[in-house]
């Protein structure tokens, strides 16, 4: 359901009261409006479970942000390939967090195509997450910048070479 809220003056309401008699005139002193209310914020319930989803995101986040590093590091032909990977990462943790997030390191593949490979696989599956969390999101403006950055994942991995052996 939309996030749309439509207001009526007390101007219009009170026309329009002419027309539907007493319980136009008990809206109108009440100053009813249609929608959600703009002054209100979302109930704790939903603000918790964003809140969730923003930690849970922000992990998923640092986490393959950590493989691609490493692998990076470990692969050093694969260090440019990778650097808008990393880049992305961290313009989305920015986003979603203030604080400095770490994550463990990772095993990398001892060949480039396996780790990347492993990186492509990694990328699918924070796409996946980041799309969930956009659909699970109760905030409009946090689902959207979930939702961007899944299609920002997707746009990377679409760039991305696939490895030398097919296998993505």
């Amino acid at each position: 359901m939309p996030d749309t809220v439509i207001t009526v003056s007390r101007r219009s309401a009170v026309r329009g009261a002419t027309l539907l008699g007493g319980a136009a005139v008990a809206a109108t002193v009440a100053g009813c409006q249609w929608g959600p209310p703009t002054s209100v914020a979302a109930p704790a319930a939903k603000r918790d479970a964003d809140a969730t989803t923003v930690d849970q995101l922000t992990t998923a986040i640092a986490a393959q942000a950590q493989l691609v590093a490493d692998t990076a590091t470990r692969h050093v032909g694969l260090a440019t390939t990778l650097a808008p990977l990393t880049a992305m990462h961290r313009a989305h943790l920015a986003v979603l967090t203030k604080d400095p997030v770490t994550a463990a390191a990772v095993a990398v593949a001892p060949s480039p195509d396996a780790a990347l490979s492993a990186v492509r696989r990694g990328e699918a599956t924070l796409q996946r997450s980041l799309t969930a969390g956009a659909q699970g999101a109760a905030s409009g403006p946090l689902a959207r910048a979930i939702a961007s950055m899944a299609a920002g994942v997707a746009m990377h991995l679409a760039a991305a070479p696939t490895p030398k052996g097919g296998a993505a």
